[in-house]
């Protein structure tokens, strides 16, 4: 796995023009290619909403690591019980 996404222009515009999203205009895509640790658009709403009042922020991507050794992208569904991420 290569830990990072794509994401374009042309491609962000179709996204926030199809979901009707608010915030965009406080959004920029910088950069094509983004990393662990890197700021990129989140799309986020309100779970008990549907599809109404979602909304584009820019947020970090990863979650500090339980063991404070980088930081957590992933995790493993088989180990859900097990592990405190």
């Amino acid at each position: 796995m290569c830990c990072r996404f794509y994401l374009d222009e042309p491609t962000f515009h179709s996204a926030v023009n199809q979901l009707n999203l608010a915030g965009s205009d406080l959004v920029t895509v910088t950069k094509r290619d983004i990393y662990p640790s890197e700021t990129a658009p989140v799309i986020i709403g309100d779970p008990g909403r549907g599809m109404e009042d979602l909304m584009i922020v820019n947020q970090v991507w990863g979650f500090p690591s339980p063991n404070e050794k980088g930081l957590l992208i992933n995790a493993r569904s088989e180990t859900v019980q097990e592990k405190p991420t």
